[in-house]
């Protein structure tokens, strides 16, 4: 659609990596700026959530090289630059961020679920921005689409479903959600800290399932999505302190033999 913002002769500012920068800034910000209201220590959060920005990028880099092994040849350099030859893959990049938050939260002794539950806002702006970064560079395409429902991109034959502008308009009604239940899940009796994150991973796999039919390298979406609801499905279960019983199963009394003179 748009590769490319502005060129300087040989420099020039690609869309993809722009829209990145703006997504970690951005989701940088919130969770600083929630760091600073609960009186955590800011320097320490911000240190993680760097780190997992770069676990983020590694992981989600290396992810779409082998999903699009062809495209880039063997070409170490086409592997390293990103920005001139874009693409993250989506459940890479998640999963890098979100193992380097979950180490870093128990390493540095950070109030786990209440880190996690502030992370889980930042974490969805970095992917609206991320998913529209992808649509302006032309990567993570959906399907072919029938004509007139269909999107054409640069390169590409067939109109596509513009499945990178449904995941940001998606995630952006779930930010919008998380953000209201934020405030109110707390009335809830049976709710603990970790009810955010429960319902972040719920909605997220459900998303995952349903758009992954439009998508072009979903493979392993249906599982990926239904991974994630399940996690998000036994959190909620665990940090509710709803507990599951067994049935008690009455054990059988042994028959006692009746004697000559026992009439009971």
């Amino acid at each position: 659609m748009w590769p490319t913002l502005i060129s300087f002769g040989p420099i020039s500012l690609h869309s993809f990596g722009v829209l990145v920068f703006l997504g970690l800034f951005f989701g940088g910000f919130k969770l600083w700026q929630r760091a600073k209201e609960e009186g955590w220590d800011e320097a320490a959060v911000m240190d993680s959530w760097l780190f997992a920005a770069v676990s983020s990028l590694i992981v989600g880099r290396l992810g779409f090289i082998f999903n699009y092994w062809g495209e880039f040849g063997g070409s170490v350099y086409k592997m390293i630059f990103l920005t001139k030859f874009p693409g993250l893959s989506a459940e890479g990049a998640w999963l890098g961020a979100a193992a380097a938050l979950l180490i870093l939260a128990l390493k540095k002794r950070f109030d786990f679920w209440h880190f996690i539950e502030a992370a889980v806002p930042a974490l969805l702006i970095v992917e609206i921005f991320s998913r529209l970064g992808s649509f302006l560079a032309g990567t993570n395409l959906g399907k072919a689409a029938p004509a007139g429902l269909g999107l054409t991109f640069p390169g590409i034959d067939q109109p596509r479903w513009p499945v990178q502008l449904l995941w940001a308009l998606a995630l952006g009604l779930i930010y919008l959600l998380i953000n209201y239940w934020e405030k109110h899940y707390r009335s809830f009796s049976w709710a603990k800290e970790g009810f955010l994150a429960a319902v972040y991973l719920i909605l997220l796999g459900g998303l995952k399932i349903c758009l992954g039919f439009l998508e072009e390298s979903s493979a392993f979406g249906g599982w990926w999505g239904a991974g994630l609801s399940l996690a998000g499905g036994l959190i909620l279960i665990f940090r509710s302190g709803i507990t599951i019983k067994a049935p008690a199963v009455k054990a059988k009394e042994p028959k006692r033999k009746k004697g000559g003179f026992d009439y009971v």
